[in-house]
This record gives C-alpha cells, structure tokens and sequence, in this order.
C-alpha cells in the first residue's frame, strides 16, 4: 500500500511525500517519492554507502518496524548521500543502539522535482522473532532540510513530531 505522508507543520513550499513498506518472502522493501519544487530541499549526492548516526539532523527517510507481541522494535534510517543505520530497540524509551542488518539494495533516482529512495533489507539479517511476521505494525517517516527541519509521517500528535509513538503506527501484512 502507498501513503501519502504529511508535515508536522506546514512548508513554505508545496511538496508531495509518497512512501510504501512492503514485506515480501526474505526482503522488506522500502520506497519513497518526493515531488514538488525541491530546489531548497538539501539532498545530498549519493557517495558511498555507510553505518552513520544522526542521520536525521538533515534530510532522511526513515522506517519504524514494530513486534506487536513484545513491542520491540527496529528504526532503520537512510540518507540520500548513501549513509545508513539500523537501531533496535527493546522496548519503547530504550537507548539508541545499532544493530545488525544488511541492506541489499539502496538506489536513488534524482530529477529536478522528483526524488526516489528504495531500498531492500535481507529480513534474515533481522532478529528472529521480525523474520517470521504475517501482521506487524510499521511507521514511514521522513526528516526533510530546507531553511529548518520538518518532520513527515503518515500520522502526528499535537504537541511535537514523536516518531517512536507506537499509536501513530499502522497495521500491514506480510505479502505471500
């Protein structure tokens, strides 16, 4: 299924962020598009491709990937510039931590309106208790840089942009 992301607070420009989760056999594949008038959205250039924390401090599109039987969960984020991370966590309030995962595919596609991240993730390179999921909960998120940070997600709270909020997940299922 495709979301169509919102701001937490309103841009000064008029963008458009799709983003689609979709579990299928060993792989999680991940993609979102942003169209619109990115001339003053940063994206970095696609480098290399490397283990970095503190991704969303610029543009950064992010995956929320929650265990609804022990409510743990991974939060996986990924920069334009082809850094990356993965972060798995207990339960909700842990400590950040890296984790193990490996990411088999991670593409760019840049245009002067339209920018496309996808990206797959070998689900054996996950705990096991995320490998063998029919239903699971997940949040898409995005981190996007302009003159300031906005924050996108399929769903926000009132008082500030709260990604690990369990209650703005939504449901999926695993495609057979």
């Amino acid at each position: 299924m495709i979301y169509k992301l919102t701001p937490f607070t309103k841009m000064n420009t008029s963008l458009d962020l799709l983003a689609s989760a979709l579990l299928e056999k060993n792989s999680l594949y991940l993609n979102y598009k942003l169209t619109g008038d990115l001339s003053k959205i940063k994206i970095p250039k696609q480098l290399e491709h490397k283990r970095e924390i503190g991704l969303w401090e610029s543009t950064c599109f992010e995956f929320f990937f929650l265990n609804e039987e022990d409510h743990s969960y991974y939060e996986f984020n990924f920069s334009p510039s082809g850094k990356w991370n993965c972060f798995f966590f207990n339960k909700q309030g842990d400590q950040l931590k890296e984790t193990e995962c490996n990411v088999l595919n991670f593409n760019c596609n840049r245009e002067d309106n339209f920018f496309e991240l996808q990206i797959e993730i070998d689900m054996n390179s996950l705990k096991e208790s995320f490998r063998n999921l029919d239903e699971f909960k997940m949040n898409l998120t995005t981190v996007i840089e302009a003159d300031d940070l906005s924050y996108w997600a399929l769903d926000h709270g009132k008082e500030k942009p709260n990604f690990h909020d369990f209650k703005y997940f939504r449901k999926n299922k695993k495609v057979r």
